[in-house]
């Protein structure tokens, strides 16, 4: 779906934002999510440009790499793995894709690279 899209879900982020602006670990973020936070809270329509560089900050706090376009989940937890999510936010194109086991566990090992080749393919077919 276009980013802009999917950046409509954004206001419910602002206030885990708020609550994690001031943590010693994000300090080096505090400029851009506060700026996140402001484009979040201005309920304006995000450019899906707006809205892939949102993710990667939100990506980012999360646990990612600076500038990841794609985030892994494993939900809700390693300890107990229901489901794989992977989530991707490039050229303007967000892309989520989740693999959930009819039983209670994934296998393993967890098929977290699987579902990102299958989470990028459908990415790359959607652009």
């Amino acid at each position: 779906m276009d980013a802009s899209q999917w950046a409509k879900a954004l206001p419910d982020a602002v206030e885990t934002i708020e609550q994690a602006i001031d943590s010693p670990q994000l300090a080096p973020m505090k400029p851009r999510l506060e700026r996140v936070r402001e484009l979040i809270a201005s309920g304006e329509t995000l450019s899906s440009t707006d809205a892939c560089s949102i993710f990667s900050t939100l990506a980012e706090m999360g646990g990612e790499p600076a500038g990841s376009q794609v985030t892994h989940r494993v939900v809700p937890s390693n300890e107990n793995p229901l489901a794989v999510n992977v989530q991707i936010c490039e050229a303007g194109w967000y892309t989520s894709l989740q693999l959930m086991s009819p039983q209670q566990k994934l296998p393993e090992p967890l098929p977290i690279e699987q579902v990102t080749q299958a989470a990028q393919a459908a990415h790359e077919r959607a652009g």
